[in-house]
């Protein structure tokens, strides 16, 4: 075995190979320092992109990632896209960010590769300085880009020379990502900067801010009665392309913000129907009015999901029935409906609600249908019964129908109309492939 320089281009001393017994082990060992010639060097540099994609595909790391990116100009060329196409903070306070807006805002060729951000809100303990700073030369840009004024500037810069929280930090990062196509986040109230400059981004339709974004999931945290009215549209607009968009709401504790009513008139004068948004998904949710300018706004809905949560903040029951005059507006794109309670939701003791959500009957287009048992038909109050049947309700369209709470309605009279709809299959719902009943039973 022979030791290579490559620097002076010449055969070292050969390097003798040891041979132990068991009785030297005991003894210190001469270190061996072995290297390769270059010719070997080239040998994974020389392999096809597609190889090298798959072997970079099991480090674990992005930051091992980044390093075997690091070890020549071909590697950095071909790892570095894939390593910034999707960006994962799992500590979601300011510093991190912070850091990621320093690094995207000095490259915007990197900037230009993520496709994918996703903030957690987890706080992870790190040896590094847990602080922000403010460097006007790569700062001071973003602002003057985010903001229409001298006096809006300075009152933009304090929260950053302060150390304000991530609410700034992510409104200026945000703009950075031309290319961004999928959003996963947290938002705390207040969220002050994040709302303006998303404002602006969709009234500019000229901005090439968010264009390419396809899908949003926000978990909102601490906002009394839902998530504000002033916040939930700003993924909505026409301009943003959306596919769908996934609110995730934790409601409740001092300092949340009630719903502005004033704001719910006003805010989108004449706005029914101008959004490409597709899906709307809500989830640990306690809204009191059925999230009425969510629905409207989309041109064509075709995927909504509601899970009720009664346990967040202050109590509100569930009411199906103040979502369906919304709904109505799609009853010829939607798809999938569903209403109902999450896994999490408890409300022992509080009235129930059995108010009936409204007949589907026109809902040409709808295949997926998860509704409670107290509100897919209009029962009587006494008990004896409901005033409807299920083929009144249920479009001939309908492939799976799942059918929550059964405990907490008259399961009888349910029963017997689930049995008239299979015997009746073909004239009632011919496309029905599965029907699912869940409760406590």
């Amino acid at each position: 075995m022979e030791y290579y320089n490559p620097q002076r281009q010449r055969l070292a001393k050969p390097v003798p190979i040891v041979a132990y017994s068991c009785h030297q082990l005991q003894e210190p060992r001469p270190r061996l320092r072995l290297q390769f010639k270059s010719t070997n060097y080239k040998m994974m540099s020389g392999l096809p992109h597609e190889i090298l994609l798959l072997i970079s595909s099991h480090v674990a790391s992005p930051a091992d990632t980044l390093r075997l990116a690091s070890c020549c100009q071909k590697f950095h060329a071909l790892l570095t896209p894939e390593v910034y196409n999707t960006l994962e903070l799992e500590d979601g306070r300011a510093w991190h960010i912070s850091r990621l807006t320093y690094t995207l805002a000095r490259n915007p060729q990197l900037a230009s590769l993520v496709r994918i951000l996703r903030i957690g809100d987890e706080a992870i303990s790190c040896r590094h300085r847990s602080d922000t700073y403010y460097d006007d030369k790569t700062i001071r840009p973003l602002l003057e880009a985010a903001t229409s004024s001298r006096k809006e500037l300075a009152a933009w810069e304090k929260p950053f020379k302060a150390d304000a929280g991530d609410d700034p930090w992510l409104a200026i990062l945000l703009p950075l990502l031309t290319n961004l196509e999928e959003l996963e986040m947290v938002v705390h109230w207040p969220s002050t900067y994040m709302r303006k400059i998303l404002q602006r981004i969709t009234q500019d339709l000229h901005s090439p801010c968010l264009r390419r974004l396809s899908e949003v999931s926000v978990l909102w945290w601490d906002t009394e009665g839902g998530i504000r009215t002033s916040y939930d549209g700003q993924f909505e607009t026409e301009h943003l392309h959306a596919d769908e968009s996934d609110y995730e709401e934790e409601k409740g504790g001092e300092g949340s913000e009630p719903e502005d009513e004033e704001i719910k008139e006003a805010r989108y004068p004449g706005s029914e129907s101008f959004s490409n948004v597709t899906r709307l998904h809500v989830h640990y949710s306690n809204p009191e009015k059925g999230l009425p300018d969510l629905i409207s706004a989309p041109k064509q809905l075709e995927s909504f999901v509601y899970e009720y949560n009664g346990s967040t903040g202050e109590y509100t029951p569930f009411d199906a029935r103040a979502f369906y005059g919304s709904l109505c507006k799609h009853r010829e794109s939607l798809a999938e409906i569903t209403l109902c309670e999450d896994i999490w939701s408890y409300s022992v003791d509080e009235p129930v609600d059995v108010q009936f959500i409204g007949s589907f009957k026109d809902f040409t287009t709808l295949r997926k249908l998860r509704l409670r048992g107290q509100n897919i038909l209009d029962w009587e109050e006494s008990g004896g019964g409901s005033k409807n049947t299920l083929p009144d309700v249920l479009p001939a369209s309908l492939e799976s129908l799942i059918i929550e709470s059964f405990d907490e309605c008259d399961s009888v009279g349910l029963t017997a109309e689930l049995e008239t709809i299979v015997r009746n299959i073909n004239s009632t719902c011919p496309n029905l492939a599965v029907l699912e009943i869940k409760g406590h039973m």
